[in-house]
């Protein structure tokens, strides 16, 4: 031990304070605890291999004496600092609620520093200390927390406040004062109170402040408020909440309600399900004379009120449901509508149950998640307007319906009708309307005239019949458009100029020969040229011949500008009839290149590709690309290490061949 206690003054001593005159037994010290006399080891020495401190004599008992001379030691601190800092003193009340949960509170009162006037020792656990105010309190030291240690003898102190002071480790006994005082600064967190002067007051305050938390979470009836005695313990919460959105609209005076809204729903045999919705607008209601449960025909509802809005809405029944366990049910809500009162629900089962009131007057006033509509006046009105316009819409859409029956009939009616009629007379009907629309149009391109809407309303049935009767290609716009095939053949046909804006045959046929882009439908004006021999001159015929030529040239050089696709030949053939034989010959087409070269069929290659490929063969690699091809073997495109060692050997042919479309190489 480090202390121990003067066996003269009663005064606390420390080891380190003792003089070279105090050594060994010499030191008239004792025990505090014990109250044997000790000795002093070491004492006065500047050098020693163990600690200075008090002894025991051999063979005494010790168990409790170190932590007591810590006690001392303690307490002789408090009495040289003067000064004590006194711990909070915190204690809680709980209140059951209606529901049985537990509301708990506490309560507390702040630390506060003292400053100590006397210490009176009571016995070897307990100190009084008397404060400068004359308040008292007994400190208690313990080894360990909890441990009361010996009652007190003498009553006259039992009124009195209690503290503990944790003092459970026996080092203290070996430290110096400035580490017992560096430790005092750690006391007060190890004070706990076990009694206060306020604690009658405190436990008051902790119980209130548990009983309006429970009010403030509606649970806990109000003390302005008798509890009905009919009442069961189950019900009793759901009638608080009933009670307490009353006292909200009473205080409030205003409750926002959702705009009520009106579905309906009509099925007509054959038809789809019609579905119509109005919604109303959100509103604003004041609200008067809140009364709870009070019976008004068959129903008890559990608010009643009047309620107007600045529109002038005036209800002198409002009623409100709130919802708390039990759903409202089909029968319930038709003895609501039977009463024939507005009623607004507020179904706080959504929530659980569990609501604060400050929530519940959120919810109540302005919220509308929680609120519907049990039944409002005045929508029958908006409800069968909804079913009168649904059976409305139905009524037409029933009459569109049987038009389009009647259209469909009547269509499939003209189908029959058309495909009945003989081949020859849809093929003239169709040249001639088609003719129709080519002078008419030209002619009035020319005048700055409209389209005639007859004369296109005859062609597009003369082309239903031509698609009826197996030739699809009729509406093409390659056969029909401006300057298309057809407005070409038909002037070589009757020899004059028909949907050109020409004078003569012959300058139709060199508006025909400027378009470049059309070469490889020159052969089928050629073809048309040799079936029906139209009237030239000698100028104009030896300018076909030219043109011939040209023709034939690029038909044996393969020149794909100049190949034909056989896409119309079938149509064409039909529709000249004269023309049928040439368009029947092989030469010319695309379709006979590949067999000759193996290239695909490019029948369906537009007028964009052509004018692509007439640029690739205008280009200054053309005749190499010509001269490698034609020696390719007639059945096949080179193979493998065939076509590597071509290309080795024509590099830019090559490079020319991998850049066309593959459906030209392939």
């Amino acid at each position: 031990m480090a202390w121990a206690r003067d066996i003269v003054t009663g005064e606390p001593r420390y080891i380190l304070e003792m003089d070279a005159d105090h050594r060994g037994a010499q030191c008239g010290c004792e025990c505090p605890s014990c109250g044997l006399p000790l000795t002093g080891i070491n004492v006065a020495k500047s050098q020693f291999r163990r600690r200075p401190h008090f002894r025991h004599p051999d063979g005494a008992p010790k168990n409790d004496c170190a932590v007591l001379a810590a006690r001392s030691a303690a307490l002789q601190l408090f009495s040289e600092e003067g000064v004590f800092e006194l711990p909070r003193r915190r204690i809680s009340a709980s209140v059951a609620g209606l529901t049985g949960q537990e509301h708990r509170a506490w309560v507390e009162t702040p630390a506060e520093k003292v400053r100590i006037r006397d210490i009176d020792f009571q016995d070897r656990a307990f100190a009084l200390l008397t404060l400068d105010d004359g308040r008292q309190l007994v400190v208690r030291l313990t080894g360990t927390l909890g441990h009361e240690g010996p009652p007190l003898e003498d009553g006259s102190l039992a009124h009195l406040p209690v503290i503990f002071l944790d003092i459970n480790d026996a080092a203290i006994a070996g430290m110096g004062p400035e580490q017992i005082r560096q430790r005092l600064q750690l006391l007060p967190d190890a004070l706990c109170w076990r009694s206060h002067w306020s604690d009658a007051a405190l436990l008051a305050q902790a119980a209130q402040a548990a009983r309006c938390l429970a009010e403030e979470n509606l649970d806990c009836w109000p003390d302005d408020a008798a509890l009905p005695q009919d009442v069961p313990p189950e019900l009793r919460r759901e009638t608080l909440l009933h009670l307490t959105v009353k006292r909200i609209l009473e205080n409030a005076g205003e409750l926002w309600v959702p705009g009520p809204r009106v579905v309906e729903e009509m099925k007509v045999p054959g038809q789809p399900l019609a579905r119509k919705e109005w919604q109303g607008p959100e509103r604003n209601l004041l609200i008067r004379n809140a009364r709870l449960e009070q019976r008004s025909g068959r129903i008890i509802p559990d608010v009643a009120c009047q309620a107007w809005d600045d529109e002038g809405l005036v209800w002198e029944r409002f009623f409100i449901e709130v919802t708390v366990t039990n759903a409202i049910g089909q029968e319930r809500q038709q003895r609501i509508r039977s009463e024939g009162a507005a009623t607004l629900e507020i179904d706080l089962s959504l929530l659980g149950g569990r609501v604060t009131r400050q929530e519940l007057e959120t919810l109540v006033v302005s919220e509308m998640r929680l609120k519907r509509w049990l039944y409002h006046p005045g929508l029958e009105g908006r409800r069968q307007q909804l079913r009168s316009e649904m059976a409305a819409e139905l009524a037409q859409v029933a009459e569109r319906l049987a038009q389009a029956q009647a259209r469909q009939r009547s269509q499939q009616q003209r189908h029959a009708f058309l495909k009945s009629l003989p081949t020859p007379q849809v093929r003239a009907e169709y040249l001639a309307a088609l003719e129709q629309v080519f002078v008419h149009e030209a002619h009035a391109q020319e005048e700055g005239l409209e389209k005639d809407p007859g004369s296109r309303k005859r062609l597009d049935e003369a082309i239903e019949a031509m698609v009826l009767h197996g030739y699809p290609q009729a509406s093409d716009p390659v056969l029909i458009g401006r300057h298309g095939l057809l407005a070409g053949l038909l002037s070589i046909q009757h020899g004059r100029s028909i949907g050109y804006r020409q004078a003569t045959l012959a300058s139709v046929l060199k508006v025909i020969r400027r378009a470049q882009g059309k070469r490889c439908y020159w052969s089928v004006y050629l073809i048309a040229m040799r079936a029906y021999k139209p009237v030239l001159d000698a100028d104009q015929q030896a300018w076909l011949e030219q043109w011939v030529e040209e023709v034939k040239t690029g038909i044996r050089n393969d020149d794909p500008a100049y190949l034909r696709p056989s896409t119309f030949d079938t149509t064409l053939s039909h529709l000249f009839p004269d023309m049928a034989p040439g368009l029947a010959k092989p030469g010319g087409k695309l379709s006979q290149a590949g067999k000759r070269s193996g290239a695909s069929n490019l029948d369906g290659l537009d007028s964009g590709a052509f004018l692509q490929l007439d640029r690739l063969h205008r280009s200054q690699l053309h005749d190499e690309l010509d001269q490698a091809v034609s020696r390719l073997e007639a059945a096949f495109w080179l193979k493998g290490s065939a076509l590597e060692a071509w290309k080795r050997a024509h590099p830019e042919a090559a490079r020319l061949w991998e850049s066309m479309p593959k459906n030209l190489r392939s």
